[in-house]
């Protein structure tokens, strides 16, 4: 029953509000992921290089990253910015369909800017003859032969070594921008003898010292195995004392403490046929004669 004198309040509504709340979800993903991973074979990769995802147009990119890390077989890599989630698994290869991936390279191969740079740098090495190095020299000795040096030995010192990182920087700059392909085949053989533990023999193959790397024996194709083959052979040729070197190394030898004449009873050089032997104190348990041969 409605309550006559005391009414309801009446509270007038004039806008509902609906133009301050969102129809949709302002939203275009959940999630980021900072870490990739390829599907199947791994993609020829380096850091630096450039991952282009192309999820619905196939001439323009949704997103680039740029890999600055990756692991031991580039199987997984770190990019930035982030790739959006989810994100499905995308193929690599040549005349793939939309969605596809693509890793664009950083440097390509330039053997002949190299040859170029290379040779110019080797015609200017002619102002690095003996007499800078001599000149060098006579500038180091006088700043190491004393605790104190002067201002001005100094001073000429850093002259001269300034003058040498400025030439080797030049060559240091042409190396590094030099880049070449990846081959899959080296990546395999270097990955397989990291994996036998042979961590020697794969730095010393990536370094190009394929003589010293044919060279190698069992136990030099290892850090570990190096250290023991040193050891060993320090260990052989350390010397005890200054003097008498060679008696030392065989002083382990069998040494003769006494010496005696072992006679044999059964033969000697006296003996003959028709004669007689005389055994002494072994003949009392003997029987009383012994036939004469």
């Amino acid at each position: 029953m409605e309550d006559v004198e005391n009414p309801p309040a009446v509270i007038p509504v004039l806008d509902d509000a609906s133009s301050v709340l969102f129809s949709t979800v302002p939203a275009s993903a959940h999630a980021y992921a900072y870490w990739f991973t390829f599907e199947g074979k791994n993609v020829q990769v380096e850091e630096g290089d450039s991952l282009e995802l192309y999820n619905t147009n196939p001439r323009t990119a949704t997103s680039s990253h740029t890999i600055w890390v990756g692991e031991n077989t580039y199987q997984s890599i770190r990019v930035d910015p982030p790739v959006p989630l989810p994100q499905a698994a995308l193929p690599f290869g040549v005349g793939a369909a939309v969605p596809f991936g693509r890793v664009r390279k950083a440097r390509k191969e330039n053997f002949n800017v190299l040859e170029a740079a290379l040779e110019s740098w080797v015609s200017s090495s002619s102002s690095l003859e003996l007499s800078f190095f001599r000149t060098l020299d006579a500038a180091v000795n006088p700043v190491v032969s004393t605790t104190h040096p002067t201002a001005a030995t100094v001073g000429t010192l850093v002259s001269h070594l300034q003058g040498l990182q400025t030439f080797l920087g030049t060559l240091t700059t042409t190396l590094d921008g030099y880049a070449s392909k990846v081959v899959e085949q080296v990546d395999a053989l270097l990955k397989g003898y990291r994996g036998k533990g042979a961590d020697r023999a794969a730095d010393i193959l990536e370094e190009g010292r394929f003589s010293d790397f044919f060279g190698l024996s069992m136990d030099g194709a290892s850090y570990g195995g190096r250290l023991q083959e040193t050891m060993k052979a320090a260990a052989r040729e350390l010397p005890i004392r200054k003097d008498n070197r060679q008696g030392d190394l065989t002083a382990g030898a069998e040494q003769i403490i006494a010496q005696y004449e072992d006679v044999d009873l059964e033969y000697t050089d006296d003996t003959s046929l028709g004669g007689t032997v005389e055994l002494g104190e072994l003949s009392d348990g003997l029987p009383g004669s012994l036939p004469t041969p």
